[in-house]
């Protein structure tokens, strides 16, 4: 069944549906009435209290494509990377092609599939840019490369107005930490911002920001629209001058743990919801604090060489994230993905694949569906009612409002590929999304503190009716329950203690009429007090 509520704003109509995004729900957006021509659009979404975020303007059914450049780093002079053979399928004709690169440069063959050869040993990756259905399969995620000199040094940065997201990485120190080949600069960064501030997305993978660079050399200046504060790794002012602390921080690790659920944990992907543990090739955070969203941390301190210590923020920065693995703020991201050269797991990839995805956020089209917006909030704890009590048993109701989480939306036309400023917008368009109550779990047992029960031992009930049969009745008997959405989403639990009185009495002395009577004055003088 499709239950759809709609609300409009001038030339903006918004429409649930709670059979989308495999029926967790998600909206509708079409602002097809405004009229006039314009270059393309972006949706700005505020959500809760939340301050308002661009959101990414993929379109799932129709098979929208996301084209990346990635600018991985090069070998120089005392700072080698290996080569590789690697072998992938042209987009145009379906033919082979093998090419000798450096091994930095794998982000394609991730996402596009194929393999690379290294010593005589092949390494092959299936497509995590693509959607596999059956054998179907429908590529959604294009790479091309260029290396790092060629972008810093021989204006390929100009380039980049021909994608939809630009990757930064991947290597430990990005491979810069001697030269400058593979450093941003004045030009590179200029032209950077402005493809940042028309909308496009840029990913920064491990080593790019922090690290030694500070706030005023390399891409250093992208940190600050990351919301993230820089340090001085191993408390070394060797490349930077400009720091937001003076300190080195850090957080070593190879597993990490979902943090915030979004479209950036589930397309085209679906790696789990909040806490859910995924393992990375090892890596580490690098003098950097993340302010934005972080999306995945690293769960536990483990260290590959023993002179590597947990380095804590302290002073006004005690409370930050230093151990985050993945983070964003609108259409900027930063990932800890290159420590290990070019190692990766299918957890990472799957990762870096919704990442992009996540980054476009631009659209030429005038609808869209937002799969991220659902009900997130959990549902208000059970109220717990005992209705009835009989010699034969007590029945419990539970109780519970659904809480909802609440968006609104503006579309920003454009009428330049370029353009930071729109020329029109909308009046911005707002929506509940509640996925209601699915039902209650409950437990009946001697426990007055529910703190260390087992969830899974806990009974469900779609309405919230508990029987109670008095042969499991004792002096001192609790029922604990929690509810649930349909989105999954859970209560807390509460505790409360169920009447007993009945189990001093049978029916063997007690006419049924009169002992029943007698069981509803003593449940009655319980219940007050």
């Amino acid at each position: 069944m499709i239950f759809t509520l709609i609300l409009c704003a001038k030339s903006l109509t918004l429409e649930y549906d709670q059979t989308l995004a495999d029926g967790k729900g998600g909206v509708k957006l079409d602002w097809s009435d405004i009229e006039g021509f314009y270059t393309h659009f972006r949706i700005l979404r505020y959500k809760n209290n939340e301050s308002p975020q661009t959101i990414s303007a993929m379109d799932f059914i129709s098979g929208d494509t996301v084209k990346v450049l990635n600018v991985y780093p090069v070998g120089h002079n005392d700072r080698g990377i290996d080569k590789v053979t690697i072998t992938y399928k042209n987009r145009d004709s379906d033919e082979e092609v093998s090419e000798e690169v450096f091994k930095s440069a794998l982000l394609k063959i991730w996402m596009e599939g194929g393999k690379y050869t290294q010593n005589g040993q092949e390494y092959d990756f299936t497509p995590y840019g693509a959607l596999i259905s059956g054998t179907e399969e429908k590529q959604l995620i294009y790479v091309d490369k260029m290396p790092s000199d060629e972008f810093t040094q021989n204006e390929g940065y100009k380039q980049i107005w021909d994608y939809d997201v630009v990757m930064l990485g991947t290597w430990d120190t990005n491979n810069a930490n001697t030269q400058t080949v593979n450093i941003g600069n004045q030009y590179t960064n200029q032209e950077l911002d402005a493809y940042l501030k028309a909308g496009f997305g840029i990913l920064f993978g491990h080593d790019t920001l922090g690290y030694r660079y500070g706030n005023n050399n390399s891409y250093g200046e992208f940190a600050s629209r990351l919301n993230m504060k820089v340090g001085m790794w191993e408390n070394s002012p060797k490349q930077g001058s400009a720091y937001d602390y003076n300190y080195s921080t850090s957080f070593w690790g190879a597993n990490v743990t979902i943090k915030k659920e979004g479209l950036l944990t589930s397309y085209p992907w679906d790696i789990g919801g909040v806490g859910t543990k995924l393992r990375v090739p090892y890596s580490h955070t690098c003098a950097q604090l993340a302010f934005g969203d972080v999306w995945l941390d690293f769960e536990e301190f483990e260290t590959e060489d023993s002179n590597k210590k947990l380095e804590e923020p302290k002073g006004e920065y005690a409370d930050a994230n230093f151990k985050f693995y993945l983070t964003s703020n609108n259409n900027i991201a930063m990932i800890q993905t290159g420590h290990k050269n070019c190692e990766s797991t299918d957890d990472e990839r799957k990762i870096i694949a919704n990442t992009l995805f996540y980054l476009k956020q631009r659209s030429n089209k005038k609808d869209l569906i937002d799969n991220d917006a659902r009900d997130y909030e959990s549902p208000n704890n059970p109220t717990i009612s005992f209705t009835n009590v009989l010699s034969s048993l007590i029945t419990a109701q539970l109780y519970s409002d659904d809480v909802g989480t609440k968006y609104g939306y503006i579309i920003h036309c454009y009428n330049d590929v370029k353009a930071e400023t729109p020329v029109y917008s909308t009046e911005i368009a707002n929506i509940t999304i509640t996925s209601n109550i699915k039902g209650y779990y409950y437990l009946v047992n001697s426990e007055e503190n529910a703190v260390n029960i087992d969830k899974s031992i806990f009974l469900f009930t779609s309405t919230g009716e508990v029987e109670i049969p008095n042969e499991e009745l004792g002096i001192n008997v609790y029922l604990h329950a929690f509810s649930v959405d349909n989105n999954g989403h859970e209560s807390q639990i509460v505790t409360t203690r169920v009447p007993t009185m009945t189990n001093y009495f049978t029916q063997e002395f007690h006419p049924y009429s009169i002992y029943d009577a007698f069981n509803l004055m003593i449940f009655s003088i319980f219940m007050k007090e």
